[in-house]
């Protein structure tokens, strides 16, 4: 049994509302009609009185307990507290109902047993009943606003998103590429001690600002949650998966309706020793249910909810209505028979469906759950498929820039910075220059639209060579697959020489592998392995991070004992 769900049914704010409210004082005066044969029926102004004032005191008791166990942590104790508040509502409700029967001179006198303990097994079970409906009602309704939600972000998703950088791309385009050739290139003409100087300040004063800049610009869309109250509650689906071999539970079933059998023996058949019609009673009622759990449910549950669910209560009155003219059949007051059998099958009919309808929506819960995961797994897909396209579309030139760019100026800053150590500040440091000049150029005039995997792997490792070995695994069959969708190959190659970049020049890393593969037919995952230390992310988020964030579908950095590993899924849309 699952505490922490049966202790936010039974305490939730419905509790409160007016639906258990009105639904007990309903099933209280029905209780009271059915199971007072021995009232004079002229009464019938004072009798529904005192139930309404004894229902008053039931609904004051259940306030009580649901103020005194708000604070408690959900968990047996908590579920166990609360029944016992239900079950002294129900023993409240019987001796005020008693005793304002006896006030308005209705009954001969103001205590009665039968009254008290047909409030503790009557109305506790009715308040029961009710208040898990109304908890269930209020659950079902949550989680079908969220998977609502899920739903309709993802239909108007892929419509709104297009849309939102249409008219970015331009101006931009035009900046990048004036400050690149009037002010990179003249730089790189300069002395090798001021070009180490100025790339290091290109880096960090011009080329990560304005590349975490243009990153800033990609949509950041989240789940959307809907108000629980935005999806309209269908009593009707409450019982959809309502099934016969749930609701009969033999030995649950007997124990409370004996018990409740036991309350009428006393007053409507004291000629007979009241443990041999217990006896009887929970032997009729056992053995119907285990008949009707093991035998008839094998058929009733495999039609169809339009014939099932209403022969499922059927099945349960009727049992209960048969069960009790067997045993009232030893009263001598013939007037009570047909009333207290009916009261018994209305008990069955409650006791069974209860067990049912919680089993129902438990199942119904976790179907709605399911579907809620897979709405947002392909929401969190959606969104990772459409910002990688955004990127791919409106970000070349920052993709450039904190790529490529980045990483070419970086390893020249390095290279020259090594030169200068050395005492070789001429023929290395001009050759590295040329070097980079060369490259920049290329990448500027590179207006390819959609990158080869194995080429831009090749150029990442002469990117370092010499300052780091990077080697990689990829299946043939596995690149031409990719060529199917070139925004995930733009991703998996970006992200590729973030990770290769940041390594290098923030873990230290002397070796470095990757590992390109599908996951599953729509993911694409890359894992990256190097032997450097692990970064603090979280202290120092940059933009490599915010895309890992926003274009991938998931990702983790985790630390071993051969130094740092990064796994990442991204989205694969086929052709």
């Amino acid at each position: 049994m699952d505490f922490e769900l049966a202790f936010k049914r039974l305490t939730g704010r419905h509790v409160l509302g007016p639906g258990v409210f009105w639904s007990t004082l309903g099933f209280g005066l029905l209780a009271h009609a059915l199971g007072s044969g021995d009232l004079a029926n002229g009464n019938v102004f004072q009798r529904a009185l005192s139930v309404f004032v004894a229902h008053l005191a039931l609904m004051t008791i259940v306030y009580l307990t649901k103020f005194l166990t708000r604070p408690l942590k959900a968990g047996p104790l908590s579920v166990i507290l609360v029944v016992i508040g239900y079950v002294v509502a129900g023993a409240v409700r019987g001796l005020t109902l008693q005793f304002a029967l006896f006030s308005f001179q209705v009954a001969d006198t103001g205590f009665s047993i039968y009254r008290l303990v047909g409030g503790v097994v009557v109305m506790a079970t009715g308040l029961a009943w009710t208040s898990l409906a109304f908890g269930l009602k209020a659950e079902w309704g949550a989680k079908r606003a969220a998977l609502q939600a899920t739903k309709d972000q993802l239909e108007t998703l892929l419509i709104d998103s297009e849309a939102r950088l249409e008219h970015e791309a331009s101006d931009t385009l035009s900046t990048i590429e004036s400050m690149l050739q009037t002010a990179l290139i003249p730089e790189l003409m300069l002395t090798p001690q001021r070009v180490l100087i100025r790339l290091q300040s290109l880096i960090n004063d011009t080329l990560r600002p304005l590349s975490a800049t243009l990153a800033s610009s990609l949509p950041k869309i989240e789940l959307v949650r809907l108000d629980p109250q935005a999806y309209r509650f269908r009593w009707r689906t409450l019982i959809t998966h309502l099934r016969l071999k749930e609701s009969s539970r033999p030995i649950t079933t007997g124990l409370v309706l004996s018990v409740l059998a036991l309350n009428g023996f006393v007053k409507y058949i004291p000629q007979i020793n009241p443990f041999f019609l217990l006896l009887m009673s929970f032997t009729l009622i056992v053995s119907a249910l285990t008949f009707t759990r093991f035998v008839l449910s094998r058929w009733v549950d495999r039609l169809t909810t339009a014939l099932r669910v209403p022969l499922v209560a059927l099945l349960l009155f009727g049992l209960g209505f048969l069960g009790g003219l067997a045993v009232l059949s030893f009263a001598k007051d013939q007037m009570v028979i047909l009333p207290l059998a009916i009261n018994g099958a209305v008990s069955m009919l409650l006791v069974g469906s209860l067990f049912g309808i919680n089993h129902a929506a438990s199942r119904e819960m976790r179907s709605i759950e399911q579907q809620l995961n897979n709405h947002e797994d392909k929401l969190r897909w959606t969104i990772a498929a459409l910002n990688g396209q955004h990127w791919l579309q409106k970000k070349q030139f920052a993709r450039k820039i904190h790529g490529p760019i980045q990483s070419e100026v970086a390893a020249a800053a390095i290279r020259i910075e090594r030169s200068l150590t050395r005492g070789e500040v001429t023929e290395s440091g001009e050759a590295a220059l040329q070097t980079l000049r060369d490259r920049l150029d290329k990448i500027l005039k590179d207006d390819r639209a959609v990158s080869e995997v194995r080429p831009v792997l090749d150029e990442i490792s002469e990117t370092w060579h010499g300052l780091c070995e990077i080697d990689f695994e990829l299946a043939d069959d596995l690149e031409c697959n990719l060529r199917e969708d070139p925004i995930c190959v733009e991703t998996v190659l970006e992200i590729a020489r973030e990770a290769c970049s940041n390594a290098i020049r923030h873990g230290s890393a002397e070796h470095i592998r990757l590992e390109i593969s599908f996951s599953t037919p729509d993911l694409v995952k890359i894992v990256v392995q190097n032997d450097g230390t692990k970064l603090d992310l979280g202290s120092n988020r940059g933009i490599g991070s915010a895309y890992l964030d926003d274009c991938t579908f998931s990702h983790d950095l985790t630390m071993t004992e051969a130094g740092t590993v990064l796994t990442a899924t991204v989205p694969f849309r086929s052709k």
